[in-house]
């Protein structure tokens, strides 16, 4: 009977020759067995062939066991029964009755994948004793393919890498059943494995060795499945950590005014950076470049400029960014000269006009006084 899953693609001559011969080399050299015979019976002898020799998962095989008596004319009676003896516990295939050629056959497509050892063995009669033979078939499953990788790769030492391993069926059929082991083929050391979950397996390890890794990932179908095995490979890279640093402090941005008018010179200062980095000063939010500067060797930089005779009042933004420090900001109000408080500075051209005006304004009353009081004296005789 046909079976109705996909087939996979059937071995060439060469591999089946090549899988037939590395069969026969670890089976040993298929031979007739020969039993005691029954009491008064003769002795048979059975030979199994198996075609075709090697086949794919689900494609129909035909086992023919023919007996003949050895020392009895007549032909035997009976039947033989089928058996599959790969593994531990074997597999019952069938009984079936020989015809009157002395030839049992069974056609079956259920034969599990891999190197099989299959056996047919004649019950006897009264006129020939049992006997049996074995013969070897190879199942080819359903060609799988295996992927692997790794992340992070590179990691670093200490660093908890998973290894994920896709496994798929290059042609349709059911789904991929099986586990997944993984192996660092560097040291010989086995990870660990996992079955497949959804045609995926994956395993994570933090204890890789500073260095390169061949892993191997091989995809074990195990008993029973319908696939092939495959396996693939990944060079994993363990980086040693880097030495420690410590963090620099955020760059700081001051001005020397915190209000200024128009038309007046301002100064902003930038310090916190690395000595010998290039800053750019800026003023916003009125975009206004102030150019560039070099932090010096205490990684302190200076930006001075005018302030724009039509600049918008309000608050401004002086802001300072380096290469590689970053940036920083502060700000600082524009305002009317009338609303500016009277410094010093300010008072100054307005005390060298008043002085002179003020001590003649002193002069002056003085004079008056005196001449005040001059007049209100009695007048001496002999004057007109």
């Amino acid at each position: 009977m046909a079976s109705s899953v996909p087939q996979a693609p059937r071995p060439s001559r060469r591999a089946i020759a090549a899988i037939a011969l590395t069969a026969l080399l670890v089976v040993g050299p298929v031979a007739t067995r020969r039993a005691s015979a029954f009491p008064g019976a003769g002795e048979s002898q059975t030979t199994l062939v198996t075609e075709p020799p090697a086949s794919s998962w689900g494609e129909e095989v035909t086992l023919t066991a023919t007996v003949t008596c050895v020392s009895a004319p007549p032909q035997p009676t009976g039947s033989v029964t089928f058996d599959d003896t790969a593994g531990d516990a074997g597999r019952y295939l069938g009984t079936v009755p020989l015809n009157a050629d002395g030839v049992a056959t069974l056609t079956l497509s259920t034969l599990d994948v891999g190197a099989r050892t299959l056996r047919a063995s004649y019950s006897g009669s009264s006129s020939c004793g049992p006997s049996a033979d074995d013969d070897t078939h190879l199942v080819v499953g359903i060609t799988t393919a295996t992927m692997l990788t790794s992340s992070p790769n590179p990691s670093q030492v200490g660093e908890t890498v998973t290894f994920t391993a896709h496994v798929v069926a290059e042609s349709p059929g059911p789904n991929v059943e099986g586990a997944v082991g993984f192996f660092d083929e560097s040291t010989g050391t086995p990870l660990g494995g996992m079955p497949l979950a959804s045609g995926s397996a994956s395993i994570s390890t933090s204890a890789l060795s500073v260095g390169g890794h061949r892993i191997l990932a091989l995809f074990d179908p195990g008993p029973g499945t319908p696939f092939g095995p495959s396996s693939r490979d990944v060079v994993h890279t363990v980086d040693a950590a880097p030495p420690a640093t410590t963090p620099r402090a955020s760059p700081t941005a001051t001005v020397e005014r915190a209000e200024v008018t128009r038309g007046d010179q301002h100064a902003g200062i930038g310090s916190g950076f690395q000595p010998g980095e290039t800053v750019s000063g800026e003023q916003l939010s009125t975009p206004l470049s102030l150019g560039t500067q070099v932090a010096d060797d205490q990684g302190v930089v200076r930006f001075t400029w005018t302030i724009r005779g039509n600049e918008t009042l309000g608050e401004h933004t002086f802001t300072v960014v380096g290469e590689v420090s970053g940036r920083a900001s502060t700000t600082f109000r524009v305002v009317d000269r009338g609303s500016m408080p009277a410094t010093r500075a300010d008072l100054a051209p307005l005390a060298i006009v008043a002085l002179p005006v003020l001590a003649a304004g002193i002069g002056l009353r003085v004079a008056a006084r005196r001449s005040n009081r001059y007049s209100t004296l009695p007048r001496r005789a002999g004057r007109s």
